[in-house]
């Protein structure tokens, strides 16, 4: 593109037609055929500067001779006011075609764009026009990030794009980067997040927070994959010696930044981008982990390591304040976090906790809190010798079905949440061989309605053969595992994987994700 086009921020625009008169002044009437234009999707997308060709073959019917056409682009934005509120729509629009069938070389910033269609006769000024939208990424804007250990013991990552596309590994390495510094700890999404680039200029971006055991941790936008918060400066006057950073992540109008010495946030509202750097939210009293769950809408639940309880932080749309927990009598003093998990069809939290000595519990949270305040249900030591209390991976289904599946002896089970009881069968599991190792089991899903080609609900399997992993992804029916709809491969040890999206969250539209646990 010649001119240089404006950040993008989401605008949504569906396939519509139009048709008119252009007003010349004359006011003369006459008869007219209709123009109708069909065969233009609702949306598409490339990923710029690759050398892709976006062609589109628009089907137009109509009695006159002489039509022209006119195809323009533009990058619908917003400009905000000094209360953040958007104040004023502007649009840069530019031809890139003049003959029917559209051959568009992606050279153009990375963005979301509007592409229009005017189709228009010569002689008397009718016209009919179709718009879509066109998604431009970078080639680490959309897929699979996968979380790994390197042979020598550090953290890298890959990406799986899609079956048609060569998985990209060990991405640090790829882009000239150093690997993280220990063994992985978790990946996750961050979106619409700030930072100020190396010339001083206020930036925003969609990023991938990964940290590791030993503590390292890194930022990473989507479009560049440049590594744009590190320690440093991921806080205010960065993070202190011996504070250990957990995760990162987006839920309703903020993001939130989990450490071992509290729960930082900034704003995310709607398309605006955050401040940069995380804010103490809170009391600043409580601590935090990578075991995060939330209730769909407006809490998240988590494992405070550092005061061995469950935490509850209150999220809205224009201020947080801190929830109210009560454990209800229940001591979860000296235990450890193995996982977590919400469920929406009984609207509670579920938490596997086990003490020193080896014993585990299900500690039960109600999400159904009043005011603020939210209390502990259940808390159960598992029997010794079920196939739950020896479990080596966990996940809960948090849509569809009142679920948590777990890994025994290499096969995944079913614990139903509502009877608390194991099923005493395995699940069937297409395509995996006896001779891989299950190391990870997790309920993903993305439900975006400005990428609902990309949308998903899966169950998520991980295995490990030697130094190469697979990760087998599932439709669900009634919460069990239907068809095998991905397959990826790639080599290391592979800890993790979530997924990462190229479109604007926009909390108010209701775009929402699980938190990849």
């Amino acid at each position: 593109m010649k001119t240089r086009l404006s950040i993008v921020l989401l605008s949504l625009l569906t396939f519509s037609l139009t048709s008119c008169f252009d007003d010349d002044g004359n006011y003369t009437y006459h008869d007219v055929d209709e123009i109708t234009i069909s065969g233009i999707q609702e949306s598409y997308a490339n990923i710029s500067y690759s050398g892709e060709v976006l062609e589109i073959d628009p089907v137009v019917e109509s009695n006159y001779t002489d039509l022209k056409y006119e195809w323009s682009i533009w990058e619908p934005s917003k400009e905000f006011g000094t209360n953040g509120n958007m104040t004023d729509d502007t649009y840069a629009s530019e031809v890139i075609g003049t003959e029917k069938k559209l051959t568009y070389p992606v050279e153009c910033p990375i963005g979301r764009y509007t592409i229009k269609l005017k189709v228009y006769s010569e002689s008397t000024g009718y016209f009919a026009t179709a718009s879509t939208r066109f998604d431009v990424g970078s080639e680490f804007t959309r897929g699979f990030y996968i979380l790994k250990e390197t042979a020598d013991g550090n953290t890298d990552f890959d990406l799986y794009v899609n079956e048609d596309t060569p998985i990209k590994e060990n991405i640090l390495t790829l882009t000239g980067q150093e690997t993280l510094k220990g063994k992985p700890l978790f990946i996750s999404n961050v979106a619409s997040h700030g930072y100020l680039d190396e010339a001083g200029d206020y930036q925003g971006a969609h990023t991938i927070c990964v940290t590791t055991e030993e503590g390292d941790l890194g930022f990473y936008d989507t479009n560049s994959m440049l590594k744009i918060h590190d320690r440093s400066d991921v806080l205010n006057g960065g993070m202190a010696a011996d504070e250990k950073p957990y995760t990162a992540f987006s839920f309703g109008a903020s993001n939130f930044f989990l450490s071992s010495k509290g729960t930082y946030m900034s704003y995310v509202y709607a398309m605006m981008p955050t401040s940069g750097t995380f804010q103490m939210h809170g009391t600043g009293t409580n601590g935090g982990s990578q075991f995060v769950c939330s209730d769909g809408s407006t809490n998240v639940f988590f494992w405070d390591e550092q005061n061995q309880c469950v935490n509850v932080s209150e999220n809205l749309q224009f201020g947080q304040i801190f929830g109210t927990y009560d454990n209800n009598g229940f001591s979860t003093e000296g235990l450890t976090c193995l996982s977590c998990g919400s469920n929406l069809a009984v609207n509670n939290a579920y938490f596997i906790l086990e003490g020193a000595d080896g014993k585990r519990y299900l500690h039960e949270v109600s999400m159904s809190g009043t005011d603020g305040y939210f209390k502990a249900t259940r808390h159960m030591e598992l029997e010794p010798g079920s196939k739950l209390a020896n479990a080596t991976e966990f996940a809960v289904n948090e849509l569809t079905a009142s679920y948590m599946y777990f890994v025994y002896n290499n096969q995944v089970y079913v614990y139903n949440l509502t009877n608390y009881t194991e099923e005493d069968t395995p699940l069937t599991l297409e395509g995996i061989p006896s001779d891989e190792t299950i190391t990870y089991l997790s309920y993903q899903w993305q439900n975006f309605n400005g990428d609902a080609d990309y949308n998903f609900t899966h169950l998520v399997v991980g295995t490990q053969k030697g130094d190469a992993y697979r990760l087998y992804m599932y439709d669900l029916e009634i919460g069990r595992p239907s068809k095998l709809v991905r397959k990826i491969e790639g080599n290391g040890n592979m800890k993790m994987c979530t997924y990462t999206t190229s479109v604007d969250f926009n909390y108010n539209r209701g775009d929402q994700s699980s938190l990849p646990n």
